[in-house]
């Protein structure tokens, strides 16, 4: 029997299945912001960019921007040890939310996505289901793409009469409270809190006390509540006279303790561990090491097949693939397979219970249904090699040196730039660009809470976050100077100048008139194509599309029924408690938001006063709906309200403008205004909002 082999995106997206997705957790070690956002965020959205997202980096980055307004809150929780060397910064609306250890290392490779499923019938509520999968790969281009990798997937229904029973929905709360705990001042965990929602009030809460049934075991999922050969053998994973196989990349630089006490608890007849190898062929262990292991098991290597990599080229040569899979099969013949399957490298850290070592998570889940033909994945190794690793290889070894356990963070709304620092230090902390221009430096830095750093600093960093999201940290000691990278969160990302800033107003306005998620979709792909500042790439020759020819009737029209479709929108999405697509539309800074739209009609009042006006008027019309129709969201959001409506006052100056030499000019505009702005208001007394 052979290792089932199968594409990580593909396992993901085909357990999305095209459904919407509202909320996504993503936990790892190792991470590289760029690659996540231009290569893993897109599987999550394959189903709203028709003809799929665009190979042109830029491009591809304004499709996902339009993607994440759709509500979807994305959560990232990384080891801030764990920025790759190579990391590219990160510039979309997720938050990436780095967390560190007293003891350890935070190692879970967790994947959470909640996406509701279409109603079966048409007066039922949608459901939600969660995709729970536990990987061996980081969220990098060598765990995605380039390393031998495994993992496991399941997927929890909402519960139903014939979906009562969850066997790990226990171990799952306990690992979701294990990251809150990760990251204890992070009060706007949307994504994990909806998870968690989804786990106590939709999804099946039976589990079970029995660890298997008619020969097949439950599927658990291993957060560090014990030590794993404990945990095991509470499950009862011993007596049946197993093969045991175990892939992973690091084991412990003296003795072989974990594997010892692993053999010991579930007592199998062999015990075969495959040994990983360099790139030039030498094994990536030490001599103590393999001969400590060899008085546990007998060292094995996988067929050929299995370790080449894929080549992207005819002419590419082949190499060996770089095995990072942890994987701990059980089996027998006629009686299936066991494994576990996740983050767990066979080390004491990676072993220990939560609160000692590293955090870990693996699916323990039958993985076939046996049969006479199982049989080993690994062949024996009859000859010891003549060479050996100088120096044993540290769990995850790539990870940089942190000197302290510093945050931060740069919200657009408030344009403030804070720090926080989870220990204490005595001297300075100095930010610098990456390529080493003096940014700030942090003076007397105090532990605890998010701590302001200034205007002047805020200044500096919004700058910076136009090109970049990395910034270096320097501190000095008696033992020398220290220096680390540090990913700065964004917060109030709807105030986060757009990508695509070219539309005009009537483009503006024409694209809240569209209807359908794919008009929308066209019409972004159509003004991308010709956009110069995304693309970076000469227009094509062939010129402008000409102007389409409007009457007076249809410019006005247009106006209306954009603003029309702009309520009716808001609307829609305030009942169903999508806030943050609300937010970004009618106080951001994106491409299509109304206060980006005031500003460039304003701009152009000098030579069309009268649309302008009128504009302007619509969009106070819309403003008086939302305020009379959801006060609580316009409580909520009374700062940027107030912006707002400061914006709208340039309507008065607007109004100056408008060439009209009647004598009653002043009378007629008065009443025009008040009768053009109260309707809302008189609709609503009059509780006919269909008029």
């Amino acid at each position: 029997m052979t290792a089932p082999k199968r594409v990580l995106s593909d396992e993901i997206s085909g357990a999305i299945r095209g459904r919407r997705v509202t909320s996504a957790v993503f936990t790892t070690y190792s991470f590289d912001p760029a690659f996540f956002e231009l290569e893993i965020l897109p599987l999550l959205f394959e189903s709203r960019v028709r003809g799929g997202f665009s190979h042109v980096e830029k491009v591809r980055r304004v499709q996902l921007e339009e993607c994440l307004r759709g509500g979807a809150a994305i959560e990232v929780f990384y080891d801030r040890g764990g920025l790759v060397s190579n990391a590219g910064p990160a510039s979309l609306d997720f938050r990436r939310i780095d967390v560190g250890r007293r003891t350890g290392i935070f190692h879970p490779k967790l994947v959470l996505v909640l996406v509701e499923n279409p109603p079966s019938e048409d007066n039922e509520p949608p459901t939600q289901s969660l995709i729970v999968a536990t990987l061996s790969a980081n969220l990098t281009r060598a765990g995605w793409w380039e390393n031998l990798e495994a993992g496991h997937v399941e997927v929890i229904d909402a519960a139903s009469p014939r979906n009562w029973r969850c066997t790990f929905r226990p171990d799952l709360l306990d690992a979701l409270g294990l990251l809150a705990r990760a990251a204890p001042h992070e009060n706007g965990q949307g994504a994990l809190r909806a998870t968690r929602r989804f786990l106590q009030e939709s999804a099946p809460q039976y589990t079970t006390k029995n660890a298997s049934w008619k020969g097949k075991y439950y599927t658990r999922l291993f957060v560090g509540q014990k030590p794993l050969h404990e945990w095991l053998q509470d499950r009862r994973i011993w007596g049946r006279d197993w093969n045991l196989e175990v892939v992973s990349p690091f084991f412990d630089a003296h003795g072989a303790q974990a594997l010892r006490r692993l053999a010991e608890a579930t007592r199998p007849g062999e015990v075969r561990v495959f040994l990983p190898l360099e790139a030039d062929g030498t094994p990536s262990v030490t001599s103590e090491q393999y001969e400590a292991v060899e008085t546990v098991a007998k060292w094995s290597r996988f067929a050929t097949g299995t370790m080449r990599a894929v080549r992207r080229t005819p002419s590419e040569k082949a190499v060996p693939r770089r095995v990072h899979a942890k994987v701990y099969r059980f089996w027998r013949r006629g009686l299936g397979d066991v494994s576990l399957v996740g983050s767990a490298n066979a080390t004491e850290a990676a072993h220990s219970g939560a609160n000692a070592g590293n955090l870990e998570a693996a699916f323990l889940a039958n993985t076939t249904t046996g049969g006479d033909s199982a049989g080993w994945w690994l062949k024996r190794i009859d000859d010891p090699p003549d060479r050996f690793l100088e120096q044993s290889a540290e769990e995850d070894g790539d990870a940089e040196r942190v000197g302290l356990s510093l945050s931060l963070r740069y919200h657009w709304e408030r344009h403030a730039f804070e720090y926080r620092l989870g220990e204490d230090h005595n001297g300075d902390v100095r930010l610098h660009s990456i390529a080493g221009e003096e940014l700030h430096t942090v003076v007397r830095p105090v532990r605890g809470e998010w701590e302001d750093c200034g205007l002047r600093a805020a200044g500096r960093i919004k700058n910076l976050l136009k090109s970049t999201s990395l910034v270096e940290a320097r501190t000095g000691s008696d033992k020398g100077e220290s220096r680390w990278r540090v990913l700065i969160r964004e917060e109030g990302m709807t105030h986060k100048p757009s990508l695509l800033t070219q539309l005009t107003p009537d483009e503006i306005l024409e694209y809240w008139s569209l209807l359908s998620d794919s008009q929308r979709q066209a019409f972004l792909a159509d003004r991308l194509q010709t956009d110069e500042a995304i693309l970076g790439i000469v227009r094509s020759p062939d010129g402008p599309p000409p102007e389409r020819a409007h009457s007076v009737f249809d410019r006005f029209a247009g106006i209306f029924h954009a603003f029309q479709r702009l309520s009716d929108w808001i609307d829609e999405k305030l009942d169903l408690d999508r806030d943050e697509e609300v937010t970004a539309r009618l106080f951001g800074e994106k491409y299509d938001s109304l206060p980006v739209l005031l500003r460039k009609v304003r701009q152009r009042a000098k030579d069309d006063a009268v649309t302008a006006y009128v504009t302007f008027l619509s969009a106070k019309q819309v403003v008086a709906q939302v305020c009379n129709r959801w006060p609580r969201y316009w409580a909520q959001h009374s700062h940027d309200a107030q912006k707002l409506e400061r914006e709208l006052e340039a309507a008065t100056s607007i109004r100056a403008r408008i060439p009209l030499l009647d004598p009653g000019r002043e009378e007629f505009l008065t009443w025009y205004e008040e009768n053009f702005v109260s309707r809302a208001a008189d609709m609503l007394a009059e509780g006919d909002r269909d008029q």
